[in-house]
């Protein structure tokens, strides 16, 4: 990544000479990355935020309301996102509970940037071969995404998003295997 990441700087500060077919003129051309696509384990890998355990929702980040179910981890809370009026926050079918809480604030760049702060990853194995204990103040941040190398990347908005398609055939074929009781869905 870091070759690219290089020459996405060198467009961005410098840009490529370009010819314009329509008006017959070359200009410079400068070049950015507005955000990612992909699916859910690679949204970890690039954002550098593991997509596992307790933590594993990345837009709710350390807000992410998660209690173990049996032997799995389930995220739940996402009625708070809805309008304070809809009628799914006053009902009791979806878990027993009806959902008063608040949206939390969208993470700015600024915000991520003071997270990371305090990541301190060491290259190679943890002695002993065990795996690295994290700092409560560390989150789910596996270490610093290179992407915050790119000069603009922290004034960014939406900076990874989800391949809806993707994700939708997987959770299809997750139901169905369940429905069907199917062997290893």
């Amino acid at each position: 990544m870091q070759p690219l990441i290089d020459e996405l700087k060198e467009l961005w500060a410098n840009g490529v000479l370009t010819y314009d077919a329509a008006s017959r003129e070359n200009f410079q051309m400068h070049v950015v990355v507005l955000w990612t696509i992909n699916d859910f384990p690679a949204y970890g890998n690039l954002s550098r935020w593991s997509t596992k355990n307790y933590l594993a929702c990345p837009v709710c980040n350390k807000h992410t309301y998660s209690q173990k179910l049996r032997s799995k981890i389930c995220y739940m809370g996402h009625r708070r996102y809805l309008p304070h009026d809809h009628c799914w926050r006053k009902s009791r079918k979806f878990d027993g509970k009806t959902e008063y809480g608040m949206a939390h604030k969208d993470l700015s760049g600024e915000d991520v940037l003071h997270q990371l702060e305090s990541i301190n990853v060491t290259v190679g194995k943890h002695p002993n071969n065990k795996k690295r204990k994290r700092n409560p103040e560390e989150l789910n941040w596996t270490k610093r995404s290179i992407f915050f190398q790119l000069p603009y990347w922290k004034n960014l908005k939406l900076r990874h998003n989800l391949d809806v398609m993707h994700v939708k055939r997987i959770y299809v074929k997750i139901f169905w295997g369940l429905c069907l009781s199917l062997k290893g869905k």
